[in-house]
């Protein structure tokens, strides 16, 4: 899949969570990847996870998919507490449909979920989520 598409794709994700005021309201940033080390929790953390292209017959983009995950993540073992967060981000990205300017549309798939706990500098985080398909074609 050309950068361009990736980049354009994953800019509008972040525009589309950071701009609503509801959701900014429950977290306290959105991250590309990973959170910094001392921001308050929780936050949403979007990750890239893949990507597949299909050139059509005359080698321009034709279709494409790129996988990716959007996480809350809070603080110790406390799902619940992120319920509000996920509620948020369900419905601001899932089925959405995201005209891009590099001239592809994209449609936003519930593909998976992300359910897990990690310790890390003697503290215990949840990360809750789902992970998103995003089927690009020509708009």
């Amino acid at each position: 899949m050309p950068a361009a598409d990736t980049v354009a794709l994953r800019t509008w994700v972040q525009t589309r969570l950071t701009g609503d005021a509801a959701l900014m309201a429950l977290v306290s940033g959105v991250f590309r990847d990973r959170a910094p080390g001392e921001v308050p929790l929780p936050v949403v953390v979007v990750t890239r996870a893949g990507s597949r292209y299909a050139p059509s017959f005359s080698g321009e983009p034709a279709t494409g998919e790129l996988a990716f995950t959007v996480r809350a993540v809070g603080d110790g073992n406390d799902l619940d507490g992120l319920a509000p967060v996920l509620e948020r981000l369900h419905a601001l990205l899932v089925g959405v449909r995201a005209v891009l300017g590099t001239g592809l549309s994209a449609t936003l798939h519930l593909t998976g979920d992300v359910d897990y706990t990690e310790r890390a500098q003697n503290r215990e985080y949840t990360h809750a989520g789902f992970i998103l398909s995003a089927s690009l074609s020509a708009s």
